[in-house]
C-alpha cells in the first residue's frame, strides 16, 4: 500500500478517509478482515488535524474578506485572521504528536504486532498489510489443483542451490509446504490477501509447535476445524471441494504422494522450520508491486536464493489490464532465472478447474516473453 505522501500537509487531507487509511504510523496496524482498527488516540488525533486545518483555514479566509472591505478595524481583521491560520498549524502538531500521550491513558483495540525472533522473518513480517482488501473466496487448506504429480517431477528434477539458503515464496495453505519439503526449502513465506488465510497459517504453526507427530497434528487440527461455527465454518467448508468434505481432503494428505504430511521426514522439515522461526505468513495483494520489490530487496541483502514461487490460478481473479500489469511486475520482482515457477492459467481447451504449469523464471524474465499465457496457458 502506498504511503501518504505528506501525513500532515499532503494531498491526502482533501482525501480524509484515504489520508487515515494509509498514513505510515498505521500503515501495519492489525485487521479483522476489512475493518480497520485504531487506537482511540489515534482516531482522535486524526480528527483534530483534519478539523483543526479545515477550521482555522475557513476562519482565516473569513477574516481576511473582512480585512479587504473593512477600513477602520483591517488591523484587527488581519490580526484575527493570523490567529485562525496558527490554530489550524498547533491543531496540527496536536494531532500529530498527541496519540503518543494518550495512549498512556486511553483503552482500545491495540494493533496486533506478530513476534518472530528470528530477524529475517521480522524483516519479511514487516510487509504484512491485513487491511489490504481482497476478493475473499474461502480459505484452501488443501490444493484444489490437477497436474500436481507433474509438478511434483518437476521440483525433483530440477537442481539445487548448493549450501545457499532458500526460501518458497507462495499463496493459499499446506500446498506450499508439499513444495517446500520437495526443495528442502530454508524459509517459507505465505502471502495472500485473504487477512484469514494469514490467520489459518499462524494456526498450523500453532498446531505444528505442539504436535510430536504428523498423526498428531491432523488431529488437533481437525479437531480444531469442527469447532468452527457460522461464517468462519462457511469460510473452510466450501463448495469447491470436488466432491469430498473438507475432513476427509485433509485425512487424505496423511496417505498422498508427494504431501507433507505423508512422510515423517517431511513433516519434521516442516516442524523444524517452524521451531527456527522461518515460516512467515502475511496478508498482501499481489498487485502491489512495490511491495514484493521490497520483499526481494530484503532477501538479496540477507543472501536469500528465491528457489520458489507459487501462485495457484491467482492470474485467474485479474479483472483488469491495470491489475495484469501490475501482477507481472510484482511476479518479476520475484523471480530469477532458477526459480520454479507455478501457477494455474486458464486452459486453452476451455477445461475447468485450476491447472498446475511450471516453468523457470527466465522463461517469465526473457524481453520476447508473451505475458500473456500468465493468464491464459497458450498449450
Amino acid at each position: 500500500m502506498p504511503e501518504a505522501a505528506n501525513p500532515i500537509l499532503g494531498p491526502a487531507i482533501f482525501t480524509p478517509l484515504s489520508y487515515l487509511r494509509n498514513t505510515p504510523r498505521i500503515k501495519n496496524l492489525s485487521c479483522e478482515a476489512q475493518i480497520w482498527n485504531f487506537t482511540k488516540s489515534q482516531i482522535l488525533s486524526r480528527i483534530i488535524i483534519l478539523f483543526t486545518i479545515i477550521f482555522g483555514t475557513a476562519e482565516g479566509l473569513v477574516h481576511l474578506i473582512k480585512a479587504t472591505w473593512s477600513t477602520g478595524r483591517r488591523c484587527v481583521c488581519l490580526a484575527n485572521a493570523f490567529n485562525s491560520f496558527k490554530i489550524g498549524v498547533i491543531g496540527s502538531f496536536i494531532g500529530v504528536f498527541w496519540p503518543g500521550v494518550l495512549d498512556k491513558h486511553l483503552t482500545f483495540k491495540k494493533p496486533v504486532e506478530k513476534s518472530h525472533s528470528n530477524p529475517i522473518s521480522k524483516a519479511l513480517a514487516t510487509h504484512d498489510n491485513p487491511c489490504s482488501g481482497g476478493e475473499v473466496n474461502g480459505i484452501y487448506i488443501t490444493a484444489n489443483e490437477t497436474g500436481l504429480e507433474g509438478t511434483r517431477k518437476f521440483l525433483e528434477g530440477h537442481p539445487r542451490h548448493g549450501d545457499s539458503q532458500t526460501i518458497h515464496i507462495g499463496c493459499a495453505g499446506w500446498h506450499n509446504f508439499d513444495i517446500m519439503c520437495e526443495r528442502g526449502s530454508s524459509y517459507g513465506l505465505i502471502v495472500d490477501f485473504n487477512p484469514e488465510n494469514a490467520k489459518f497459517i499462524e494456526k498450523t504453526i500453532e498446531s505444528i509447535k505442539s504436535s510430536s507427530d504428523k498423526k498428531m497434528f491432523l488431529e488437533n487440527m481437525i479437531k480444531y476445524l469442527l469447532t468452527l461455527k457460522e461464517e468462519k465454518r462457511k469460510a473452510y467448508f466450501h463448495w469447491d471441494l470436488q466432491g469430498k468434505s473438507l475432513i476427509d481432503r485433509v485425512t487424505a494428505e496423511l496417505v498422498r504422494e508427494g504431501s507433507w504430511l505423508n512422510t515423517d521426514k517431511a513433516y519434521k522439515h516442516i516442524k523444524k522450520l517452524v521451531s527456527e522461526d522461518r515460516l512467515i505468513a502475511i496478508t498482501e495483494d499481489i498487485t502491489h508491486s512495490e511491495k514484493f520489490s521490497s520483499i526481494r530487496k530484503v532477501l538479496n541483502e540477507n543472501n536469500i536464493v528465491i528457489d520458489t514461487l507459487y501462485l495457484s490460478n491467482i492470474c485467474n481473479f485479474m479483472r483488469s489490464e491495470t491489475r495484469e500489469s501490475a501482477i507481472v511486475k510484482s511476479i518479476k520482482h520475484v523471480l530469477n532465472d532458477d526459480t520454479v515457477f507455478i501457477s494455474c492459467p486458464k486452459r486453452k481447451d476451455g477445461t475447468n478447474g485450476p491447472h498446475q504449469k511450471a516453468m523457470l523464471g527466465r522463461e517469465v524474465l526473457e524481453e520476447t516473453f508473451n505475458t500473456n499465457t500468465l493468464f491464459q496457458d497458450s498449450a
